[in-house]
């Protein structure tokens, strides 16, 4: 006769038994994340970022989140290779395109967006020399504490679509607080910026040129490649762009 206690020890016995020695818990990548404000500052917290694993299929696996030192642990796919999208709000998306199931751990830099908002635009082509851009801007809190200037990003080509991840040509603006000519009126600017050189090269006689200019931060390693395209993809961007077009002469 088996006693009350003897036949507990039995069925876990029985319980362990069934365990299978074999298996081992799926891989995770380990990394961390760093937010950093318009100005360059970097942020005493990182939590809530979004960490998002894609297989080829651009489908999200798995995803989880930062906790307030930036750290994160996600679980890996069965595949050799993956995306990650990194975002939150106020941050734009940040991608690292063929991450391999590596021990290293990921090291991840966020810029929050440009609070610049361009509000209207326009553009022409002068000579000053050679063919020059002229541009004409018009912004929404263009003054910021303690920053002397503010950066704007100029994407320009010639289809009618152009956008700040399908473009020609991109070059980085930098516009003083004391810019000559510059009207200020409470935390809008308006202000003109001329002999903008090497932007209209390659661009031939007749041809309609389209121009979008956002807002952009001081934070300079701001971007990713897109691997498909090879183009540069900035993620400080401000939400708010303005765009024009112009014939070249």
């Amino acid at each position: 006769m088996i006693r009350p206690y003897g036949r507990l020890a039995l069925l876990a016995l029985i319980v362990v038994g069934c365990d299978d020695p074999t298996t081992t818990p799926a891989p995770h990548l380990a990394g961390e994340v760093s937010l950093y404000d318009e100005l360059g500052h970097r942020l005493p917290s990182a939590g809530q970022v979004s960490v998002g694993v894609l297989t080829p299929s651009s489908v999200r696996q798995y995803q989880t989140f930062t906790d307030d030192e930036g750290r994160f642990q996600v679980e890996l796919p069965d595949a050799e290779s993956f995306d990650l999208m990194l975002s939150r709000d106020g941050f734009g998306d940040m991608f690292r395109y063929g991450v391999v199931q590596e021990r290293e751990p990921v090291r991840v830099d966020m810029f929050a967006r440009s609070s610049a908002a361009v509000t209207a635009a326009s553009a022409w082509a002068e000579s000053c020399g050679v063919l020059c851009l002229r541009l004409a801007l018009e912004v929404d809190d263009f003054f910021v504490p303690g920053a002397g200037r503010r950066l704007f990003r100029i994407f320009l080509g010639t289809d009618p679509e152009l956008k700040d991840w399908a473009y020609d040509v991109t070059d980085l603006l930098v516009v003083s607080n004391d810019q000559p000519g510059l009207v200020r009126t409470g935390d809008a600017a308006a202000f003109e910026l001329d002999g903008l050189r090497g932007l209209l090269d390659g661009f031939p006689p007749g041809a309609t040129v389209h121009v979008l200019v956002h807002g952009a931060t001081e934070n300079l390693t701001n971007s990713y490649r897109q691997p498909w395209s090879d183009l540069e993809i900035f993620t400080d961007l401000s939400l708010t762009s303005a765009r024009t077009s112009f014939v070249m002469p």
